[in-house]
């Protein structure tokens, strides 16, 4: 993929930068994307790897031009800037970017991609733990995933089970993309730690349905033998 980098950036380079990008689409990763993303935002049809190699390379310039630049509405323009602030190592001002980013998410895949690769939050955690609970408690239905996916990420450990489990028990926002998440991380927290997951499940606050998804999701895990999947159909 031979694109012209720059090493610093403006307007005109941030524009001219994705005008080139968007020639290496691929229309059938294009409509297979637009089958399991909704999105309002145009997608051009760049597979992720690509867009690790072409982030990997803005990173090495002066990347904060970069994401100081107007967010034009793509779809991988914003995927680039979320995996951009994993190369930022400052705590504070990885704060500062990270929530001039989330208010852009509309869609699972943005979320969960860029979120995953943060490293910073391992070294900060205590602090961060808090701001989570700041994303939990928005009225927004992607910030408040944003909160449950980063508690899955980074939080199902020893010394946070207990505190994750009564957070998510107390998100007050009924939403599709939060319930997913909500029941995705109920279904890796069975894996690490089954019987305080057991207890959750035994006593919780939350939806019918979400409980539902988690159990068909810990039914649908290669880590959980099939006795322990014919038990937990009792809270279906």
């Amino acid at each position: 993929m031979q694109l012209t980098y720059y090493n610093n950036w403006n307007k005109d380079n941030y524009k001219n930068f994705f005008k080139e990008l968007a020639k290496f689409g691929d229309s059938n990763y294009l409509e297979f994307n637009k089958k399991i993303i909704f999105t309002k935002y145009q997608m051009l049809g760049i597979r992720i790897p690509d867009i690790r190699k072409v982030t990997k390379i803005i990173s090495k310039s002066n990347f904060r031009e970069f994401l100081n630049c107007k967010f034009s509405g793509l779809y991988e323009e914003l995927l680039i800037r979320g995996i951009l602030l994993s190369y930022i190592d400052d705590y504070k001002e990885f704060i500062n970017y990270l929530d001039q980013f989330i208010v852009f998410i509309d869609n699972w895949a943005i979320c969960d991609t860029c979120l995953s690769s943060y490293k910073i939050v391992n070294k900060n955690k205590d602090v961060f733990f808090v701001k989570i609970k700041e994303y939990l408690n928005s009225c927004e239905e992607f910030i408040v995933r944003v909160g449950v996916i980063f508690l899955l990420d980074y939080f199902l450990v020893d010394e946070y089970i207990d505190e994750v489990l009564e957070l998510i028990n107390n998100i007050k926002l009924r939403a599709y993309y939060v319930d997913m998440a909500i029941a995705w991380l109920i279904s890796v927290s069975f894996v690490k730690y089954q019987d305080k997951t057991i207890k959750f499940l035994d006593n919780n606050k939350l939806d019918k349905e979400i409980i539902r998804m988690a159990i068909q999701k810990i039914r649908d895990s290669l880590r959980v033998d099939k006795s322990v999947k014919d038990f937990v159909l009792k809270y279906k």
